[in-house]
């Protein structure tokens, strides 16, 4: 297995408010892109990733890796809530997250928000998770329409993690045979490349280390409106190994 993660402020922001955790050993990787004014956003999604990292750690051996992803979800959710209630500074703070859990050939992805996760092996690939925002929500509502129409909306999310004292988790599962490769991407990246931009460097850029570059590159030679986070995970044929 090679990984690789990459975050970057961007041209726009004072802060980042993107967490991430690559935890080859545990085969464990995770993306949060907090939200909040003042520093809440970058508190809530730091605050995510180490609270799952944790309770993933101390459930090993992880028999049911979906229902150990989803109780470590769960609280670190309560504790961000809890948290944005104790200290005004921090209301209304929350955070996206994004974790992929490789358990022996078996990936399986926790989602909440607008984060994304793709896939790709030799032959196909691309994004698996749907997103949490009210524009998504119009579109599956309005299929004829043009996704155009409902781009104002793409930024007001339906879920994230410390907007109630319980948060509902999409889980996907895939077997994997060896030969992927697996993304992890704020927003920051996704809302400045297509889904076939993405693809296209995936195909073409030879290292990971060169993909992940070539990914934050473009997207602030775009503008780089937002913080950038990319977290690239190449298997190996056996999964992890």
């Amino acid at each position: 297995m090679k990984t690789v993660g990459l975050s970057h402020i961007g041209y726009c922001r004072n802060n980042n408010e993107d967490s991430y955790l690559c935890d080859e050993e545990l085969g464990l990787f995770i993306l949060c892109d907090g939200m909040g004014g003042h520093l809440g956003g970058e508190v809530a999604s730091s605050l995510a990733v180490q609270i799952v990292a944790q309770e993933m750690r101390k459930s090993q051996p992880i028999a049911e890796p979906a229902a150990a992803l989803r109780q470590a979800i769960e609280k670190a959710n309560l504790a961000i809530w809890n948290k944005s209630h104790e200290d005004q500074t921090l209301r209304e703070m929350g955070t996206t997250i994004t974790a992929a859990f490789i358990h022996e050939s078996t990936l399986v992805v926790a989602h909440v928000g607008d984060s994304s996760l793709f896939v790709f092996d030799q032959k196909r690939g691309g994004k698996i998770t749907h997103d949490h925002t009210l524009a998504e929500s119009m579109r599956q509502g309005a299929l004829l329409k043009e996704k155009e129409e409902f781009n104002a909306y793409n930024h007001i999310l339906t879920r994230a993690l410390g907007m109630e004292p319980d948060v509902r988790v999409d889980f996907f599962s895939q077997e994997l045979s060896g030969d992927e490769i697996i993304l992890l991407a704020s927003d920051g990246l996704t809302d400045l490349l297509k889904d076939e931009e993405i693809s296209s460097v995936i195909r073409n850029q030879s290292g990971i280390k060169e993909k992940a570059q070539t990914f934050v590159d473009t997207a602030l030679a775009r503008g780089g409106y937002d913080n950038i986070t990319v977290i690239l995970v190449q298997l190996q044929k056996g999964g992890r190994s």
